[in-house]
This record gives structure tokens, C-alpha cells and sequence, in this order.
């Protein structure tokens, strides 16, 4: 190949690798954007993934065939008009994300659907949204293939080449939006940014086309001729690719929600998972050129399935030992933010890497297969992609919405692993290739050998899984430390593995309920202690400690309980273990509404009957399941009290629930004079991000108070639609008074006489102050556009530091000082008397779903290990 010809070929490579990384941009971008409208449901998640990968299948069909009777000239205008045309798209799309919003609003509310009909809503929107640019996207393979590859003798190695980079592309595109554009531009410039690459890449193909061939002689258009029909074996080998990507699938999904019980539910960890896997099919595609010349295609399809379906099925008892392999590196190479990064690429790579290069270097041993000659390979290539994707489609919904639920994580690995080997045998038994014989003994060789390997395969243990190291890490190694140093004074010569001691602590939990749902996978255990505690992914959510969650739940339904005139119709926005709505429902004349998203919590809820006041059997309680962002969104019901009690604003899909639009919606769906209350963990957050939140709620609500609940580190925001707060201390203390009420206070280890002087910490004046006086930068809102906490909050996980502000004394005391500003004029003599009598405020430790380092667990597990 001459200088020139090389030239122009990384050229335009480097320009499809462009393409690549504008294509998962925007998929990063527009699913954040949809899920605002649609919801974040596992229903509507999953409708927009499976539309975004119909129209990249439907374009490449599409295109394929038209691109085998273009001649240079046309392929490199096509091409430059797809690009061009998805960056237009691209800029029109939040103009028509909100006309859908409107369509989709207006339906909701006025026929008020049933969840199939409201599905079939979202599907036809976002087919509406989505298919016109992915269909562009799709497109773009099969007609830069038919530019590039002049040769049939050199198209499989050219394919693995535009695959590769193309792949590699959209692997730099998702780690760059992941990691820096988002947390720092915001989705408007990262968008910006995507359709300035698209023109780029367009444009720079079209210049690149005149600089290099213009000159040479273009064939006129093609006519129309009839397509061979392809043989016995290719289309054994198209389905083979099929159900290569519906299985592709199953393993993305189970290993990402599995990884992210290790990793952590952020978008970091997120976007560590996706860019590890498109690394690994980039790697597979590229991997071609280095397989052996003199072997078979037909085999090297057999042997790559065959090897993808195996490999899979070894991450099975890998990912159960992955918690132990993280506390590990954790220990061995410390905690930073820095070094958490590489630990979870490391991690990922560990699991996905050699099924994933199986997985990518299946599609040009497949191209090479399909395509005969020149004439056709532009439809051979776009049927081929078509068939993986669509495959691909089938699999995000088989997997995401059945599978999981239905037979769990692992056995989902394990249904993928059979595809792919049924998928290689099939196309085994079609080969023309070969002895009959030994295609048989291959057949019947790997089946037994498939057959041989799940019946070994071990369940998980729940325990190890829902151990949420990510979070946890520090505790586990704590209590390693713990147990060493008391065993050393018992037996000093006695030697125990670091693994066993971490397996015993995982272990010491009993396990009531577990169970992976189709958003996530939830879990209730019993602590040493008598703890009882909620786990979502392997963080604790919610629990009975009494000095610290159960305060939180408790507090932040009684206090705007209590504070409101007439509380008559509440909305609470998480379920969790049902103390927060129980204690609302001690309210006599109150009607509840609590929307949660999670299915599988409404059942673990019942597990805490007895510390929830028995309220999901409450004829009071409306439970809704669904998102509640789009469920303010498309219902016009106005509420008392709205009381928001989402997981960590760090948490991938939570963040949203702390946005300035969110807070705009809860404003709008309260009454005059309704109270709003934002549970805020203090705990892991950057003082910062707390000024942030409370900054972007004043915006909706501009009369806000601080609080805390009781329990360290955490702090509710109080804020009132209309008018400043003002309590009446009377008719606080009366109706506190109530049988019920008081009852549900005092089993937190507060008196109802001096709940609020317990409780309050800042007024508006104070908070304004904290917020504004020497704050330096100005502060930003928290918006969907730039949701600054979800990429600021997560790094500080690795420093477990409650914000020391909020429990300084002097603020304390200055607190009770300032009570009485907020007390209607007829309750500061009853404040004076009450006063006067105040003693100080004991706070508990917390035991956030049990204490792992706490003596009791110490000494079960050095008993376990002695027996």
C-alpha cells in the first residue's frame, strides 16, 4: 500500500472513531433526558435501550443494500449526510423531548392509562424521539464498509478494523462523558460537543474524499440486480449472530447490576462497567487479524462461540469472589478516588474481558462468511449488524424484564452461556468443513462439557453479594483488624486468612428476604445486635436502630405532621422498611400516598411490620408504583405534606430527586402553605454539596429551615410554599399528645414537649447566612441539565466525615436561641417555660444496618473460627 493510501486510511478511521464516541454521547445524553419524561422505571429504561439499538439494526438494514449500488462519490456524500444529519437531529432533540413531554402529560392526565397502555405510550414515544438518528447511526457501518473496502480478499481484516475503532471510539465517548463532560459542562455543552464531532466527521470525510479520490474515475450507479440467496450455512451463521447479541446482552446486564452491589450504584461505576465492555469487543474485533491464516472462518466461529459461552459461565463463581478480591486491593493499595477507579477497572476487566473479546471478534469471522463478494457486501454487512443488534434488543428485554425477576442473576448468566453454545453448535452441525464425525464429537463434547460445568456451579450467597464493599470497605477491614488482634492474644501462633474472617463478618447477618428485581436487588437481614436492616444493592437503606435510622424515618413524618394545620392528604416518596409513612398514618384523618419504584421493597417492607405500625395493611396507605418524578409530573393532585426520603444523591437515578425541576414539580403539586420535607445523609457528603442542595431548593421554596432528626449526620430541610414558617407550639404539643403519636416519639427516645427544641437548627435568615456570606464560588442549582451532586457527592465515600458544622455547639445553642423567630406570637411563652427545662440532647450511635466492628460481632466470629 502506497504512503497516501495509508495516509487516507487512518484518516478515516480516526474520523469513524469520531463517530463512534458522538453516538455513545448522545446515547448517555438522551437516556438521561427520556428517563425525565418517561420515567426511570425498569419498563421505561428498557424501552428507550431497545429503541435506541432498533434503529441503529433498521438503519444498517436499510442502508446496506442501497450502499452495493452506489459508486465513491455517493458512499462519501451518504456518508457525510448521515453525520451531518445526526448532528441537526441532535440539535433539534430538547426542543421535541419537550413537545413529547407535553403529548405524553396531556395523555397521562386526561385517560389516566393502566400500566400496559402507559407503556405502549412510551414505547411510541420514543420511537418517535429515537429511530430517525439511530437509524443514521446504524447506518453509517455498511456505507463507510462499502467506501473503504475495495478487495474481498481484504474485507474481514478491514471490517475488524472499522469495527475496532469504531468501538474505541465510543468507548472514549463514554468515559469522557461519564468522568469529565457531564460533571463538568452539564448535558447541554456535552451534547455540544457530540454535533461538533458528527460535522467534523462528516465534513472531514467529504474533504478527505476530494483530497484522496477525486481524481480516480467513480462507477456510476449500480442497477438493480437480485441478490444471491445466501446458503444453508450463512443463514445458520446471521441467526448464530443473533442470538450472539441477545446472549451479549444477558451477560451485560447480570454483570452490571452484580457489579454494581461491588462497585456501587454511581455513575462512575457505571461508566467504568459500559467502557470495559465495548473495550473488550474492541479488542475481539481487532483480534482478527491475529488469528491463524491456514484455520477455517467456519471453525473460528464455532471455537469463538464456543469460548464466549464458557468464559461467561466462569464469571459465575468469579463474581461471588469479587467482594473479597475488592477488600483486597482496597487494603493493599488504599482508599483514594484515584485509586478506587483503577480498582473498579481492574474488577471489570477481571469479569468481562475474555467473553467480551470472544463476543467482538465474532462479527468479522461472521462478515467473512457472509459476504461472497463486493456487490453484496454492503447488505451482508448491514443484514449481519441488523441481526446482532435486533438480537441485542430481544435480550435487554428478555434479561431486563423476565429472566431477572424470574430465575435471578446468575442463572441469567447461565441462560446467556447456553446461547452462545447452542449458537456455535448449530452453525458446527451446518459447516462444510470438516469430518461429519468430528463436528459431531464437538457437539457432543462441548454439550456434556457445558452440562458438566452448571452442575458444579454453586449458588451465591446473598450475604457476600448484599455486602456493599464499596461503601463498607473500612468496616470490614476494621473488624479483620479486630478479630486478628483477639485471636492473637488467645492463640499467638494461630494463622487465619483475611478472607475468612471477611466471609464470617459477611456471614454473622441473618438473611430474611432477598431478591433481584428488574431495577435492583434488595435484600432484608437481622444484625448480632437485633437490628433489622433494608439493603438495595448492598447499601442499607433503612433499618431499626433506634438512636439513628429510626429516628431519621420517624422524625421526618412527624415533624411536618405535627407543624402543618390540617395534614389531611401527605405523599411520601420512597417506601423503604414503611416507618416514614406508619408514623404519617399515626395521624388519624391523614390519607397517604407513597409512591416506590422498586417492586421488590414493597414486599421487604413487610418484613418490618412491627417497627412500621403495621401500615401497608393500613386502608389509609395508597402504595404507587412507580417513578415519582413522573408521577408528579402527569397527576394533578395537591398535597399537605410531601416528604421526600430518596436513597444518597449519589446514587445513579436518586440524583434527579435533588434537581431545581424536581423541587419545581413538588411545588407546584402542594397546597398553599404545604410543607415540604428533603431527608439529606450529611454523612459522605462535602459540605459543599449540601449548600448546593439546599441553595437549588430555595429557588422553588424560598422560606426554608434546617433540622435534624436526631440521628448523626443526618439533616432535614423543612420548606414551605407561600409564606415563612411559623409554628404553633399549642397545637404542636396537643396533638403530640395524642395516644399514637406520642407513643411513635417516644420509641426514638424523644419527649414530645421538647421535640422541636431537640431538632431545629437553622432559620431562614440563619440559612441564607450559611449559604451566601462567605460562600466563594457563588453557588450553582442542582438542574437535570447539570446535576453537579450525582459527580461530586460519590467521591466523597472514601471519607466517611459528617459534615462538623451542623453538629458544632455553638450553633446549638444559638438554634434555641432563635427558635422563638419562627414561633407564632402565642407560643413564645409556652417556648420560655419549656426552655428553661431543656437538658442536653444524648445522640446514639449509629448502626447503619448493623455495626460490623461492634463486640458482639467480634465475638461470633472468633467463636466460628475456634469451633
Amino acid at each position: 500500500m502506497r504512503k497516501g493510501e495509508k495516509t487516507a486510511g487512518a484518516l478515516f478511521l480516526t474520523l469513524f472513531a469520531v463517530s463512534g464516541a458522538a453516538g455513545l454521547i448522545y446515547e448517555v445524553v438522551w437516556m438521561r433526558q427520556l428517563t425525565t419524561v418517561l420515567g426511570s422505571s425498569s419498563h421505561a429504561v428498557t424501552i428507550v435501550l431497545a429503541t435506541f439499538m432498533t434503529g441503529l439494526g433498521l438503519g444498517a438494514w436499510a442502508l446496506g443494500r442501497l450502499s452495493d449500488r452506489m459508486g465513491a462519490g455517493w458512499l462519501a456524500l451518504v456518508y457525510a449526510g448521515l453525520e451531518v444529519a445526526i448532528a441537526g437531529y441532535a440539535w433539534v432533540f430538547p426542543r421535541l423531548l419537550e413537545s413529547a413531554q407535553w403529548l405524553y402529560v396531556s395523555f397521562y392526565r386526561h385517560f389516566q392509562p393502566e400500566p400496559t397502555s402507559a407503556h405502549a405510550a412510551q414505547l411510541v414515544l420514543a420511537f418517535m424521539l429515537l429511530l430517525p438518528p439511530t437509524s443514521l447511526m446504524g447506518a453509517t457501518l455498511p456505507v463507510v464498509c462499502r467506501y473503504l473496502i475495495r478487495q474481498r480478499s481484504s474485507m474481514p481484516l478491514r471490517l475488524s478494523a472499522l469495527y475496532a475503532v469504531n468501538t474505541a471510539g465510543a468507548i472514549a465517548g463514554t468515559v469522557a462523558a461519564g468522568y469529565w463532560l457531564l460533571p463538568l459542562f452539564g448535558i447541554a455543552k456535552t451534547t455540544a460537543l457530540a454535533i461538533l464531532l458528527n460535522m467534523a466527521a462528516g465534513v472531514g470525510f467529504a474533504l478527505l474524499h476530494r483530497i484522496f479520490h477525486s481524481s480516480s474515475p467513480d462507477a456510476p450507479m449500480m442497477k438493480s440486480r437480485p441478490q444471491a440467496a445466501m446458503t444453508t450455512l450463512q443463514s445458520g451463521v446471521i441467526v448464530g449472530l443473533g442470538i450472539s447479541g441477545m446472549a451479549a446482552m444477558f451477560y451485560q446486564v447480570a454483570w452490571t447490576r452484580t457489579l454494581s452491589m461491588i462497585l456501587g450504584n454511581t455513575t462512575f461505576a457505571f461508566t467504568t462497567m459500559l467502557a470495559t465492555f465495548l473495550a473488550g469487543i474492541a479488542l475481539g474485533s481487532a483480534s482478527y487479524r491475529f488469528l491463524p491464516s491456514k484455520k477455517s472462518d467456519q471453525k473460528w466461529f464455532v471455537r469463538i462461540q464456543i469460548l464466549a459461552a464458557f468464559s461467561a459461565l466462569a464469571t459465575v463463581p468469579l463474581l461471588e469472589n469479587l467482594p473479597f478480591f475488592y477488600l483486597y486491593l482496597h487494603q493493599t493499595h488504599g482508599g483514594g478516588w484515584a485509586e478506587l477507579q483503577v480498582l473498579r477497572f481492574a474488577l471489570c476487566a477481571l469479569v468481562m474481558l475474555v467473553p467480551t473479546l470472544a463476543l467482538g471478534a465474532m462479527f468479522p469471522v461472521a462478515a467473512a462468511l457472509l459476504v461472497d463478494g463486493l456487490d453484496q457486501m454492503g447488505s451482508r454487512i448491514g443484514r449481519a449488524y441488523a441481526f446482532n443488534t435486533w438480537g441485542a434488543v430481544l435480550g435487554s428485554i428478555a434479561a431486563g424484564l423476565v429472566l431477572v425477576p424470574l430465575v435471578g442473576l446468575q442463572k441469567t448468566i447461565v441462560f446467556g452461556s447456553l446461547l452462545n453454545l447452542a449458537a456455535g453448535l448449530a452453525v458446527c452441525l451446518l459447516a462444510t468443513e470438516g469430518v461429519f464425525i468430528r463436528r459431531m464429537a464437538t457437539v457432543i463434547g462441548s454439550g456434556i462439557a457445558m452440562v458438566g460445568c452448571i452442575a458444579v456451579l454453586k449458588p451465591w450467597s446473598p450475604n457476600i453479594l448484599n455486602s456493599g464493599v464499596f461503601l463498607y470497605a473500612e468496616r470490614y477491614l476494621t473488624m479483620e483488624e479486630r478479630v486478628r488482634g483477639e485471636l492473637q492474644e488467645i492463640e499467638p501462633s494461630r494463622e487465619i486468612k483475611s478472607k475468612d474472617i471477611w466471609k464470617l463478618s459477611m456471614q454473622q447477618f441473618d438473611m430474611l428476604f432477598h431478591r433481584a428485581g428488574a431495577i435492583a436487588t434488595v435484600a432484608v437481614m437481622d444484625a448480632p445486635d437485633g437490628v433489622r436492616f433494608l439493603t438495595i444493592n448492598g447499601k442499607t437503606d433503612a433499618s431499626t436502630g433506634e438512636r439513628s435510622d429510626m429516628r431519621t424515618q420517624v422524625m421526618i413524618a412527624q415533624l411536618p405532621m405535627l407543624i402543618h394545620e390540617q395534614p389531611d392528604r401527605v405523599l411520601v416518596v420512597g417506601l423503604g422498611s414503611g416507618v416514614t409513612a406508619g408514623s404519617a398514618l399515626t395521624h388519624e384523618n391523614a390519607l397517604v400516598d407513597c409512591v416506590e419504584i422498586i417492586p421488590e421493597v414493597i414486599d421487604a417492607a413487610r418484613f418490618f411490620h412491627h417497627a412500621n405500625n403495621q401500615a401497608l395493611d393500613n386502608p389509609r396507605l395508597q402504595l404507587i408504583a412507580r417513578d415519582a418524578r413522573n408521577y408528579l409530573l402527569t397527576q394533578d393532585q395537591k398535597y399537605d405534606v410531601i416528604i421526600s426520603q430518596p436513597s444518597n444523591p449519589w446514587i445513579k437515578g436518586e440524583s434527579s430527586l435533588f434537581s431545581a425541576e424536581w423541587y419545581s414539580l413538588v411545588e407546584q403539586s402542594l397546597e398553599e402553605g404545604g410543607l415540604f420535607v428533603q431527608w439529606l445523609p450529611s454523612y459522605q457528603m462535602a459540605e459543599r454539596d449540601i449548600q448546593v442542595i439546599a441553595h437549588t431548593l430555595r429557588h422553588a421554596f424560598p422560606h426554608v429551615t434546617v433540622w435534624t432528626s436526631g440521628a448523626p449526620g443526618d439533616l432535614v430541610l423543612l420548606a414551605q410554599k407561600g409564606a415563612a414558617l411559623r409554628i404553633d407550639l399549642a397545637r404542636f404539643l396537643e396533638r403530640a399528645q395524642h395516644p399514637a403519636i406520642a407513643q411513635d416519639i417516644a420509641r426514638v427516645g424523644f419527649s414530645a414537649e421538647v421535640l422541636p427544641f431537640e431538632l431545629f437548627l437553622m432559620g431562614e435568615d440563619d440559612l441564607v447566612a450559611y449559604l451566601y456570606g462567605d460562600v466563594s464560588p457563588p453557588l450553582r442549582k442542582n438542574t437535570d441539565n447539570w446535576l453537579k451532586i450525582e459527580f461530586s457527592a460519590p467521591k466523597r465515600l472514601s471519607h466517611e466525615n459528617p459534615v462538623a458544622f451542623f453538629s458544632d455547639p455553638f450553633l446549638r445553642q444559638r438554634s434555641l436561641e432563635t427558635l422563638p423567630e419562627i414561633m407564632k406570637q402565642e407560643s413564645i411563652r409556652i417556648f420560655n417555660d419549656i426552655y428553661d427545662d431543656l437538658f442536653s440532647k444524648e445522640d446514639g450511635t449509629s448502626t447503619n444496618g448493623g455495626d460490623f466492628g461492634s463486640n458482639l460481632v467480634s465475638e461470633k466470629i472468633i467463636a466460628e473460627i475456634n469451633l
